[in-house]
């Protein structure tokens, strides 16, 4: 599971190679928020079932 994490903000951190420091920080809070949201998707499909 870390192996995932860490090739997935290499890839990350490689698409954003030639930004500043502070937009990479920012696209990779972006893309966690996103996974956290797509996380609790199912859950909340449950409570409306």
């Amino acid at each position: 599971m870390i192996r995932y994490f860490t090739t997935w903000n290499s890839k990350l951190d490689a698409a954003y190679r030639d930004h500043p420091y502070f937009v990479r920080v920012k696209a990779k809070l972006l893309a966690g928020l996103a996974l956290l949201v797509v996380c609790f998707m199912p859950i909340n499909a449950t409570k409306l079932w």
